[in-house]
């Protein structure tokens, strides 16, 4: 059984793949239930030049590979088994999305559709756990319960606007039997470490950071 992570060398992909060898089984799309983890891949646009976390790099299950995950070529190299499950953790962040929407809608929404597609072929009902955020909700009103399932999403920035669009997509192809789909709107809950990036949360983190 195999495992794809998306995004899968940043903070929240390591953490997920230490998870996930830890616990040794994925959910199987033949079984309907989980397997023993034959290989995980991380997948990301980089490899990154600092050290990376020698628990996870070492572990005979895992291989790292890197690429545009707007390359159709490269998704097709990355789904090739039938016993696969995919995290999909890579986007472009809020900041970088607001200054590039063009290419953050090939990169948020265009590659999502790629990968589901490729999915589907290769291998039918497989597990996709997809990331979106509470950003698809936009502001919430002072004193307005928490927002849930059932409320409006009136994002207002391009990176909410495409998180939207592909919850939507991903019901879709859940709905009809393509793959088996998954969603989490993920809130800042934590602080990533090294330097800030892009995200328009990150003035939160750098307050933590201690960074100006």
């Amino acid at each position: 059984m195999q495992l794809l992570i998306t995004g899968g060398l940043g903070f929240l992909g390591i953490q997920t793949a230490r998870q996930f060898l830890k616990c040794g089984r994925a959910w199987s799309p033949s079984l309907r239930a989980p397997a023993p983890l034959t290989q995980l891949t991380l997948f990301d646009k980089h490899i990154p030049t600092e050290p990376m976390p020698v628990d996870v790099i070492h572990d005979p299950r895992v291989r790292i590979r890197s690429g545009l995950i707007t390359d159709a070529e490269v998704i097709e190299e990355l789904v090739e088994e039938s016993e696969l499950a995919v995290i999909h953790l890579a986007s472009m962040v809020s900041g970088d999305s607001e200054t590039s929407p063009f290419k953050a809608w090939e990169v948020n929404v265009d590659a999502q559709r790629v990968l589901l597609d490729t999915l589907h072929r290769v291998s039918p009902r497989a597990r996709f756990v997809f990331t979106s955020s509470t950003a698809t909700f936009g502001p919430v009103a002072p004193r307005a319960p928490p927002p849930g399932d059932f409320t409006k999403q009136q994002p207002r920035n391009t990176y909410g606007f495409h998180k939207v669009v592909c919850e939507m997509m991903l019901n879709d192809y859940s709905r009809q039997g393509l793959i088996d789909g998954r969603g989490l709107r993920l809130p800042v809950v934590v602080v990533r470490p090294g330097a800030p990036n892009k995200a328009l949360t990150t003035c939160w983190s750098s307050v933590v950071r201690a960074h100006p």
